[in-house]
């Protein structure tokens, strides 16, 4: 499926039976597919397990090596019913931005719907067959745009150096104003008494 920036989208996924439900990207599906397969394909069983195992993976290395959900955080394991929504902000990712990839203004994201022995530590078994239904809610969203950022956080400093400025002028032309009118003044002080 293609999620497309500006809206807001809501998956209520409900299971027959315990299952897990995972929001995943083109580049980690490639990696779930191939961990399908080492788990599923005997002859691979012994030589590929250690590649396959999610808790023989150091955290720093899992991103390569293992397939993660999007974002690290969608990911729903044994579960019976869940809802779940998701926005995206921008189209593609950042090396897009910078002209380095296709001219894609989408992003293809697969639902899996797991019912077997994953590589994950915490996934629901092989439960055998199920019924599952998905709904999918797809509201418009209204979004600041990206500049908005950049201003919130550089009016901070830019404040700091501004109004001292515009505080020292006033104050400068105040005093100067009255240096032009040629009065004196005298500075009252108390008597000693």
């Amino acid at each position: 499926m293609s999620l497309v920036p500006g809206y807001k989208y809501t998956f209520c996924i409900d299971f027959s039976e315990r299952g897990d439900v995972y929001l995943l990207s083109d580049s980690n599906l490639e990696q779930y597919r191939f961990d399908y397969e080492c788990r599923n394909n005997d002859f691979f069983d012994e030589m590929i397990q250690g590649l396959c195992d999610f808790d023989s993976v150091p955290v720093e290395w899992r991103d390569m090596l293992v397939w993660l959900p999007f974002r690290d955080a969608h990911a729903y394991e044994s579960v019976t019913y869940e809802e779940f929504s998701v926005s995206i902000d921008t189209s593609g990712s950042s090396w897009s931005l910078a002209g380095m990839t296709g001219g894609d203004n989408y992003q293809e994201f697969h639902l899996i719907l797991d019912g077997w022995d994953n590589g994950r530590p915490n996934d629901e078994g092989a439960s055998g067959d199920m019924s599952v239904e998905v709904l999918i809610d797809v509201e418009r969203r209204v979004t600041l745009p990206n500049y908005t950022a950049y201003l919130v956080i550089g009016a901070l400093p830019l404040s700091c150096i501004i109004i001292p400025i515009v505080f020292h002028s006033k104050y400068h032309s105040t005093a100067s104003e009255g240096e032009d009118s040629g009065e004196m003044r005298e500075v009252p002080f108390l008597k000693e008494g």
